[in-house]
């Protein structure tokens, strides 16, 4: 791979924004017990514990296309 594994603010806000959308429509969490009720919430803390199934894919110009998991990114 060629780029970081560092997840930027720009996914991380696309991959928030998917899964709140997922869980609002009945999707499970993939986490047990969780108490919350508000979707964006329960899905930032499916994010900081890598639990989203959800695939990060970046096109690069000279167009090869790189996927990254989300635990095997950085996420600050």
């Amino acid at each position: 791979r060629i780029t970081s594994n560092i997840l930027t603010k720009y996914e991380k806000a696309r991959i928030l924004g998917f899964r709140a959308l997922q869980l609002a429509m009945n999707a499970k969490s993939t986490l047990k017990n969780v108490k919350e009720t508000d979707c964006l919430k329960i899905a930032t803390l499916e994010l900081y514990e890598k639990k989203i199934p959800l695939m990060i894919q970046r096109h690069l110009p000279d167009g090869i296309i790189e996927n990254w998991y989300i635990d095997e990114m950085e996420i600050y």
